[in-house]
Parts: C-alpha cells; sequence; structure tokens
C-alpha cells in the first residue's frame, strides 16, 4: 500500500523527464520505479508467521520455510526478527522433544499411515504415506542407518490404528527385517531367489486384482531393503515395482525402500516416490537427483545414539530430522531420571540477563528496535553453531 503513494512522484519524473528532454531524469525515474517493484514482490514472497513456521539454519543462511532470509538484519521485518531470536535462543527444546519422542510423549496427527520419522529442532517430524507418499526411499550410505529408520517407520506402522498388512523383502542377508517375519504376510530374502520369484508374480497379480475390485481394500506396505541387490538379482522386480509406484495409490499398495544410493534405480520407479530421506552425508549427486534445494550443514556434528537425516523434496528446502539409532533409549531414561530428583529447597532466583541475550523474549516484554537486537541474533546464531560442532 506504501509503494502506491509514491506512483504519482514516479510518474511524475518520467513525464517530466520526456517533455524536458532529460532522458537521465526519466530513465533514474524508470530505475527507480523497477527497483521499487522488485523490493514489493520480494516483500509478497514473505511467509506468514505462526506457530507452525520452521526455522532451518543451513550453513550461514536462514530460512523461514522455503523462504531464505536476507542476510542484512536492517531489511528482517520486527515479528521475524522476534521470531528467530526465540528460536535460536531456546536451547532445552531440542533435549526435551528427543525425550518426548523415545518415550512417546506427544500427540500424532490423525493422517492415514502416519509415522513419526524423529525430531527436528522444534517438533516431531510425522509423515504420512497417504498424504506425502504414497511411496518413499531412504538413501544413505553403509552404517548410515537407513535399515534401523525402516525398522522404525514399520514398528510405527504395525503399533497404529490403521494397522496395514506388511510384505517385508530383506536383501541384505535377511537380517534387516527379520523381526518382522512372523508378522508379516510375506517374507522373501536374498537367501531364496525363487521364493523371491514367487512373491513378486503374487504382487504383479495383486496389483491387478485390487484394481479389478469394487471394495477398498486394505493397505499393503511392501518393505524393500537394499534395492539396488533386489533389482540385479531378481530381473522381474523392476517392472512390479514401477507398477507399484505409478498405479499403488489407488490400489493401496506402498512402497518403503533403502538403498545406498540411486545407481540402478530406473526413473520410472523414482519419479513416483514422493516421500525421499537423505540420511547422513548423502553424496551430492544423489541429493541433486532427488531434488534437494539446499544441502544440511555438515561441519556439525551429532550426539551419540542419534542419526541425522533430511527429507527432500523438489522446490523446497530439506527439512532435517534426528531419529535415534539402537542403545539411545538408555541415554533418554538416565535424563529423566535426573528429573526426577528432588529438587533444592530455596526458592526461585531471581531473573538475570545474560550479556548473550540483552533483550528479553518478545512474548515476556515489548520488542525493541530490531537494529538494537542485531547483536543478539548473531550471538544467538553463533552460539547455536558452537554447538552443533561440538
Amino acid at each position: 500500500m506504501q509503494l502506491l503513494w509514491f506512483l504519482p512522484s514516479l510518474a511524475y519524473g518520467v513525464m517530466l523527464g520526456i517533455t524536458s528532454n532529460n532522458y537521465f531524469l526519466a530513465a533514474t525515474t524508470l530505475f527507480t520505479m523497477l527497483i521499487a517493484l522488485l523490493i514489493r514482490y520480494r516483500l509478497s514472497k514473505r511467509p506468514k508467521l505462526t506457530d507452525a513456521t520452521k526455522l532451518r539454519v543451513i550453513d550461514s543462511e536462514i530460512w523461514l520455510d522455503d523462504f531464505r532470509m536476507p542476510r542484512g538484519e536492517l531489511f528482517w521485518t520486527r515479528e521475524q526478527a522476534d521470531l528467530i531470536f526465540e528460536r535460536l535462543g531456546d536451547t532445552s527444546s531440542n533435549q526435551n522433544l528427543r525425550s518426548d519422542y523415545m518415550l512417546n510423549r506427544f500427540e500424532r496427527t490423525r493422517a492415514s499411515l502416519n509415522v513419526a520419522l524423529g525430531f527436528s529442532e522444534h517438533a516431531i517430524v510425522q509423515k504420512s504415506l497417504v498424504d506425502d507418499g504414497p511411496h518413499a526411499i531412504l538413501i544413505g550410505s553403509t552404517g548410515s542407518g537407513k535399515t534401523e529408520l525402516l525398522r522404525l517407520m514399520l514398528r510405527e506402522l504395525l503399533q497404529s490404528d490403521t494397522k496395514p498388512d506388511l510384505v517385508c523383502i530383506d536383501f541384505k542377508g535377511g537380517m534387516g527385517l527379520e523381526e518382522f517375519r512372523s508378522r508379516s504376510f510375506a517374507f522373501a530374502s536374498d537367501h531364496d531367489l525363487e521364493q523371491t520369484q514367487k512373491l513378486f508374480d503374487w504382487l504383479e497379480a495383486e496389483l491387478a486384482n485390487r484394481e479389478l475390485s469394487s471394495n477398498r481394500p486394505k493397505s499393503l506396505v511392501i518393505a524393500v531393503d537394499e534395492l539396488s541387490h533386489l533389482l540385479s538379482s531378481v530381473k522381474k522386480c523392476a517392472d512390479v515395482l514401477s507398477s507399484i509406484a505409478a498405479r499403488g495409490r489407488s490400489a493401496q499398495m506402498h512402497l518403503v525402500m533403502t538403498n545406498q544410493n540411486l545407481v540402478g534405480v530406473n526413473r520410472a520407479l523414482l519419479s513416483n516416490v514422493k516421500l525421499r530421506v537423505l540420511i547422513g552425508n548423502p553424496d551430492p549427486v544423489d541429493g541433486a537427483m532427488l531434488g534437494q534445494l539446499a544441502r544440511a550443514n555438515s561441519a556439525a556434528t551429532i550426539e551419540s545414539g542419534l542419526a541425522r537425516a533430511q527429507i527432500v523434496a523438489h522446490g523446497a528446502v530439506a527439512e532435517q530430522f534426528n531419529f535415534p539409532l539402537p542403545g539411545a533409549e538408555s541415554s533418554v531414561i538416565a535424563i529423566e531420571q535426573s528429573l526426577d530428583q528432588p529438587q533444592p529447597d530455596h526458592g526461585p532466583r531471581p531473573h538475570r540477563r545474560s550479556r548473550g541475550f540483552p533483550r528479553g523474549y518478545s512474548n515476556q516484554v515489548p520488542a525493541r528496535h530490531r537494529l538494537s537486537r542485531q547483536p543478539s541474533i548473531r550471538g544467538s546464531l553463533s552460539r547455536a553453531r558452537m554447538e552443533g560442532s561440538r
């Protein structure tokens, strides 16, 4: 709206420059108008700040949802600076979210086939195979934790209200998904290729039967560990998996696959897999092929017992999260036990404002001008980087 106040002056400047043959005045006025329009367009792309707004720090850049904040804090609005200050200043939220996730103390969304993948800095990351899929692929090098994340997803699905049928195809020696053998509708491994071939014959027939059936079938989740090994061992599986990826949504058939990289994965299969997760420090080529817009800060380390992953999609910033590895439960239980210890009997100490945060949070005191808060925001960001590099 404020731009409209300057339009008459800009129009008068252009007219005056043309009528007086002062083309320099006309050119500078047009240039000023162009800059104003670009600024207005940039401001129109700012996200609406809500409680669900996601803050991400990637290398030296700050993102609010899919909007990259300007490097100069002078160009931030007061609401944006308040949000960034509060999020970066909350040092205990990550530990609390880790405990909530590990001890299952969070509210689950009601989406069908919902799984809680892990926790980020500000929320429990939950995705639905129906709404965010219908298929998923987990890419990570050996030892990154992709098989463990697959197990976490299958446990979540089997414990949900809409418990699906499960088909496990384990081409990692038969030990990756062994715990689900008794709870699976069908199980195949690389030790019995003939049985695996029969299973894909059945999957092909099941897809056709579900498409012809007038009744709504029960959801069927097909878990594949080490996809590239399967593709090289069973020739028919590539066509069957591509058909399920293309037509499985209406047939209530969902693929959840793991692989070390994208070598050997055909495009017909990959193009229909919308939920894509990169685990650890993936190869940049794999990230670009999956639609990764920005790389995570690889310099930051992570606590022991946790693995880092990111959900990537075309045209969106990677959504980073952490998930636990085997043995991480003991550390969370120890933290919970320490919190249950009796507190000291002295009264609360008066609030003391630290040097690193000279301004109170915006929900406690009125915010100051954004110029006066620049050192605090930069200090918060540098402190977050230092904590991440420990």
